[in-house]
C-alpha cells in the first residue's frame, strides 16, 4: 500500500510541474504576443450631445497621426504612451476630455468631448472667441459655428482668444451668461449683450424692438426677477414694442421710455 501511496504522491506533484510549466509558457506567450502587437488602426467617437461641431473623427484621427514616426500607426503597442495622446488632445483648445485605450487586437479606442461654449466675444481689441461652461476661452472656428448670445461692445480682457478671463468685468458677463442659460423663459428671450461705454450691460430680445438696460451684474438675478414680474403683470394689457427701453439698472425698479 505504501508504495501505491508514493506512486500518487508523484503523479500529484508531476500534475503541479506540468500545470507551473505550462502557466509560464502561457504568461510567456501572451508576454511575447503583447510584445509584438502592432496598433492595426484609430476609431474616434465625439459626444455632439450639446449640438457641437468643433471637431470631426478625421480631424481627430490626423492630430494622433502626427504624433506617430512618419505618421506611420504600425507601431509596437507597448511602445505607445496613450496617457500622453490624451495630455495632447485636451491641449486643443475644442477639447475638454480625451479617453484612450487599446483593444486585444490593436485598434485605438478615442472617445472625446468637445468643450461647451455658451457665449460668444467681440471685444473692442477685436479679439473674438467663445466662454465655456468651464469659464476657459476658445478660439471661434471655420468648421461650425455654435448658435449662443452674443456680446459686443466696450469690453476688453487681455487681448487673447484663449485662456482664462482675467478682468472682472468679463467675469461678471460670464456669470450673468450662465444664469440666462439656467433659465428657460431668459434663454429664449436674450440674443445679444451689448456693453456700453460706461460699463452698463443691454440685453438685446431676439423678439421686440426695445432693449433691456441691466446696468451693471450687482444684484443680477433681483434685477431679473423684477422684469419677469412686471411682464407677467402687462403682457396681455400693453405692446412693449411701444418702449424703446425698459431699465433695470435701479434696484425694485422697472422705467420704461416710450419711442
Amino acid at each position: 500500500m505504501n508504495w501505491i501511496k508514493r506512486y500518487k504522491s508523484q503523479l500529484i506533484a508531476l500534475g503541479w510541474f506540468s500545470l507551473g510549466v505550462l502557466f509560464v509558457f502561457t504568461i510567456g506567450a501572451s508576454g511575447s504576443s503583447q510584445a509584438n502587437r502592432v496598433c492595426s488602426d484609430i476609431a474616434v467617437t465625439i459626444n455632439q450631445s450639446e449640438g457641437n461641431y468643433f471637431v470631426t473623427e478625421e480631424g481627430v484621427k490626423e492630430m494622433l497621426k502626427a504624433k506617430f514616426p512618419d505618421r506611420n500607426l504600425h507601431v509596437p503597442v507597448n511602445a505607445i504612451n496613450t496617457q500622453s495622446l490624451e495630455a495632447y488632445l485636451v491641449n486643443t483648445p475644442y477639447i475638454k476630455n480625451a479617453e484612450i485605450y487599446i483593444d486585444i487586437n490593436g485598434k485605438m479606442w478615442v472617445e472625446v468631448q468637445q468643450q461647451n461654449p455658451i457665449v460668444r466675444i467681440i471685444d473692442r481689441d477685436n479679439a473674438n472667441y467663445y466662454l465655456t461652461s468651464d469659464g476657459l476661452k476658445m478660439p471661434t472656428s471655420k468648421l461650425f459655428s455654435a448658435r449662443v448670445p452674443v456680446v459686443t461692445g466696450y469690453l476688453r480682457d487681455n487681448g487673447k482668444n484663449k485662456g482664462k478671463i482675467e478682468g472682472e468685468h468679463l467675469q461678471g458677463i460670464f456669470e450673468l451668461v450662465k444664469y440666462i442659460n439656467s433659465s428657460k423663459f431668459w434663454q429664449a428671450l436674450i440674443e445679444q449683450i451689448y456693453v456700453a461705454q460706461n460699463g452698463d450691460l443691454y440685453l438685446q430680445p431676439k423678439l421686440g424692438n426695445f432693449e433691456i438696460l441691466l446696468g451693471t451684474t450687482n444684484n443680477m438675478e433681483t434685477k431679473l426677477a423684477n422684469f419677469e414680474a412686471f411682464l407677467l403683470q402687462v403682457i396681455d394689457k400693453i405692446d412693449l414694442n411701444q418702449y424703446k427701453l425698459i431699465s433695470l439698472k435701479f434696484n425694485n425698479q422697472v422705467v420704461c421710455t416710450k419711442k
